[in-house]
């Protein structure tokens, strides 16, 4: 390869640089070793064949962090070095030690914080790049011997301050940048000895001042000093020396000023841009010797008056005054400004425009004068002389009459905007010597009556009266206006239409009558607009009807926002060429058969909005040519057999914000065009792409449904690009997530679903459940036995007590209480009677508590309605969130209950024996001995 010139391998993965080879290459000059990783540079001691003759190195790109000194020492000839695009952070004295020859180097875009004088040898560079780096100071010895340098570039750097002779003997150099540092002031004398610059760049700079005659006696073609933070005021000989510059852009500055003769030096200025700064006077004499200049820019300063002298602006044909504190425009403030373009008076404190003010800018093509608080009446000439201006804008504004004549002269005017003021008069000749307006808006006013000469509106096409306040439509109201296209009315207060209303309209396209809640209208009168394609009739007709006007042509009909409740009652019958029906907004609770009947041509029918709990099966049978058919935000619970029926064209069809639980698929047999099913926002649980493959439907959107993770998982792994299954709020991509339909959580992150287990697994655990339950009652009931028989036991012994007791005292009174030898027996059996009920109470209750879990279990297993049961997962276990109720608590509380039942038999035999009183003993005359009492047992 001994005639290898160029060697590119970039884009690769080198980790090491090398400038030697085992094999000589003699004819090597470029090696391209940009776009690597390279982070080392060897130093060629085992390499015996050096690329001495290389003239051209590239190590842009790269990982290098520091340059061992001396590292091209035996690249004698190297003219073009790049190292931009890397990490290095410091240069030192020896670093380029042996390059002579350097013409071009580039080392922009590293860390390089100061230069360390390392370029003193480069006395044949001429070009030096040092952009975006961390340099803070540049000293005089830094550049001292780059005599030869013509381009030096220091942008974005972090220089606060130059030495003040830092460029003195840079005798060649043409262009410097030093935008987006932080100077915030230059000397005087900083350029001085550079009388060859043709190109300064200041920019995105913080300075404060500007040195007066700083470029005088220089030849610059190019000045650039925006976005700094000039301030004070602007004063002759800032500018001497840019004789060449043809564009100067002061913008974005902290100007408060313009003295006279401000620019003199500036004799090829075409572009001055001194906007979004805080000036607030132009004094007479700002911009004298401009001649040349095309483009004036003044907007958002705080200009109060447009005074100034404009008569050496013979060049100018934009000015822009956006954004200022203007508040009026009087007659002599626009002289001298006969080639004027473009004016711009827009978002000022305009409340006054005199008369003839526009006379002398007949070649005025635009002007913007909107927002701004114009009060009272627009005079007569306002705008007199402006015979180009295609369109005038004068919305926003606080207008009251527009008299006659105020657009005289226009007659190439053909968008007038007089919108959003408060006119509330129009005079009859107000559009006078017009005769070209096309489009004329005059809505967001307080207009009572259009009754104008219209015959200086034969041109007209569009015409915005909405939100104003007519009350009637008259006959001819719109006389001679016969290329009337489009009439905007809504939002008046409309109460009657006159037959003749509309007489000459017969191009009339649409015509909106909305929100006239007032309105009475006769359908006879829109028959007979031949050629309406759309009417709105939203939130005006009460109690409508199409019956009995035969048959209507158009094209959209909207009805929404009307308070119907039964569409059978309109008689839409009547409208079958209507492609568009807009019926939602209305309370509408059923769609019975019948109500679209005969509308053979319609494309799209949206009842969206309303109540809708049932649609009739064959509601849609006469649409077949129906494309679109929304029916979301309503009440439905599920999509009735039949209810698509004769839907053969539907494309699309929007059934969400409903409740329904199941896209049962037989019913889209019905509709074998249906390529799009919008069900989001249902209480879906289930969806089945093999159920859908039957059916031409290939996007299927079910945001914001219950759906189970089994579900999700089956159905993102069944999508493909022929099926789509998507949401209309799409969140963002997770694993539970498909896109944008995703699992509905609770707070706890638990997943919401129903069948979350298979259902055969709920069964089978409720089974055991209800197993362990049963056993645990049986055990219960046992050990209540046993203590039923012990507490039996203790009963009869008290019993035998108290019939010895009662032997031996058979001549006692009774007690209180009545209880006696003979009632004894029976009120004991009655304690244990009521204690007998109350355990078998007892067992009632939990066998009643068990049973219902058990239901309420099996319920929502079956039911969808009911609330989901919430799962969570545990060290990949599911669990239930609920315990085994415990029955340790209970079997205490029936120990409890037995002790004291026991302690209240015995109370009572001690107080039935305390209430009987001892009477004196008579011994009994019979002769039978007393017998032996056997209380072994006691």
């Amino acid at each position: 390869m001994q005639n290898l010139v160029l060697l590119n391998i970039s884009h690769n993965k080198i980790t090491t640089a090398k400038f030697s080879n085992v094999f000589e290459l003699k004819s090597l000059e470029e090696i391209d070793l940009s776009f690597n990783k390279i982070s080392k540079i060897d130093n060629n001691e085992n390499e015996i064949h050096v690329y001495r003759k290389l003239k051209k190195l590239n190590l842009s790109n790269n990982e290098l962090r520091d340059l061992p000194d001396a590292i091209f020492n035996n690249i004698l000839d190297l003219e073009y070095l790049d190292l931009s695009y890397n990490f290095i952070t410091n240069i030192t004295l020896t670093t380029f030690e042996g390059i002579k020859k350097l013409k071009i180097l580039y080392l922009s875009h590293n860390n390089i914080a100061d230069l360390n004088s390392s370029l003193f040898r480069f006395n044949k560079l001429t070009e030096l790049y040092l952009n975006n780096n961390k340099i803070k100071h540049i000293l005089v010895r830094d550049f001292e011997k780059l005599t030869e340098l013509e381009v030096l570039d220091l942008n974005n750097n972090l220089l606060i301050t130059l030495d003040k002779n830092v460029f003195n003997n840079l005798i060649f150099l043409k262009q410097i940048d030093l935008s987006g540092n932080l100077l915030t002031s230059i000397d005087n004398d900083t350029f001085s000895m550079t009388a060859n610059l043709q190109s300064i760049n200041l920019s995105q700079n913080e300075l404060t001042e500007f040195p007066l005659r700083l470029f005088q006696a220089k030849n610059l073609s190019f000045f650039a000093i925006e976005r700094n933070n000039l301030q004070g005021s602007l004063k002759k000989g800032t500018f001497e020396g840019l004789q060449l510059v043809t564009k100067l852009d002061m913008s974005y500055q902290s100007i408060t000023s313009i003295e006279d003769f401000a620019f003199f030096g500036l004799t090829s200025l075409t572009e001055l841009l001194l906007n979004n700064n805080i000036i607030e006077s132009l004094s007479k004499k700002s911009f004298k010797t401009l001649q040349k200049l095309v483009n004036l820019d003044l907007s958002s300063n705080r200009i109060i008056q447009i005074d100034f002298d404009k008569e050496d602006l013979v060049s100018l044909r934009s000015l822009l005054f956006h954004n200022n504190y203007i508040a009026q425009i009087k007659f002599e403030n626009l002289r001298d400004l006969q080639i004027l373009e473009f004016l711009d008076l827009s978002k000022n404190n305009i409340s006054k425009i005199e008369s003839q003010s526009f006379n002398i800018l007949q070649n005025v093509n635009n002007l913007l004068i909107n927002q701004n608080p114009l009060t009272g009446n627009l005079e007569e000439n306002t705008f007199n002389g402006l015979i180009l201006l295609p369109k005038l804008d004068l919305s926003y504004a606080l207008l009251n009459v527009i008299m006659n004549a105020s657009f005289n002269g226009m007659t190439n005017l053909y968008y007038l905007n007089i919108s959003h003021n408060k006119v509330s008069e129009l005079q009859y000749n107000t559009f006078a010597n017009t005769g070209n307006i096309e489009v004329l808006d005059l809505s967001y006013n307080e207009i009572g009556n259009f009754e104008v000469n219209i015959t200086n509106l034969k041109n007209i096409k569009q015409l915005l009266l909405n939100n104003n306040r007519i009350i009637v439509l008259y006959n001819n109201i719109f006389k001679s206006m016969s290329l009337l296209k489009n009439i905007s009315l809504s939002s008046n207060l409309i109460t009657s239409i006159e037959d003749g209303a509309f007489k000459d309209q017969k191009n009339l396209r649409y015509l909106d009558l909305s929100y006239n809640s007032n309105m009475k209208l006769n359908f006879l009168i829109i028959k007979e607009i031949k050629l309406l394609e759309t009417l709105i009739l939203s939130g005006s007709v009460q109690n409508m009807t199409f019956d009995g006007y035969g048959e209507i042509s158009l094209n959209n009909l909207d009805i929404s926002n009307s308070n119907i409740y039964n569409v059978s009652n309109l008689n839409l019958c009547k409208l079958k060429k209507v492609k568009s029906l807009n019926l939602s907004h209305n309370n509408v609770k059923q769609l019975e058969v019948g109500a679209f009947s005969n509308m053979t041509e319609t494309e799209e029918i949206d009842v969206s909005y309303n109540k809708i709990k049932v649609i009739q099966p064959g509601v849609y049978k006469d649409n077949h040519l129906l494309k679109k058919l929304n029916i979301s935000h309503n009440e439905l619970l599920v999509l009735n057999y039949g209810v698509l029926r004769g839907l053969i064209n539907l494309r699309v069809l929007d059934i969400s914000f409903n409740y329904i639980k199941s896209l049962e698929t037989e019913r889209f047999y019905d509709v074998s065009s249906l390529q799009l099913l919008i069900a989001d926002h249902n209480r879906i649980t289930d969806v089945s792409i093999e159920d859908f493959r039957g059916t031409n439907v290939k996007e299927i959107s079910i945001g914001d449904n219950p759906l189970p993770c089994e579900v999700l998982m089956k159905l993102k792994k069944a999508s493909d690009s022929s099926f789509t299954i998507t949401a209309l709020r799409h969140v963002e991509d997770k694993e539970e997530n498909i896109n944008g339909a995703e699992l509905v959580r609770d707070k706890d992150g638990a997943i919401k679903i129903d069948n979350l287990l298979n259902l055969t697994e709920l069964l089978e655990s409720s089974r055991v459940d209800y197993i362990n339950k049963l056993s645990q009652l049986s055990n219960v009931t046992l050990e209540l036995n046993e203590k039923q028989e012990t507490i039996t036991k203790l009963l009869e012994r008290i019993l035998k007590v108290m019939v010895a007791m009662n032997a031996v005292n058979s001549s006692f009174r009774p007690s209180k209480d009545n209880v006696t030898s003979d009632n004894l027996i029976y009120y004991l059996n009655k304690i244990r009677q009521d204690f007998d009920n109350a355990m078998i109470l007892d067992k009632e209750k939990i066998l009643a508590e068990v049973e219902n879990k058990i239901s309420l279990m099996m319920r929502g297993i079956q039911s969808e309605t009911h609330t989901t049961p919430i799962l969570t997962f545990n060290n990949e276990k599911l669990s239930l969130r609920y315990e085994p109720k415990s029955y340790v608590l209970l079997e205490t509380c029936v120990v409890f209950i037995l002790l004291i039942l026991i302690c209240l038999v015995v109370y009572k035999v001690y107080k039935t024996r305390f209430y009987i009183p001892h009477r004196r003993y008579r011994p009994n005359r019979s002769s039978n001995p007393i017998p032996d009492i056997d209380t072994s047992d006691v």
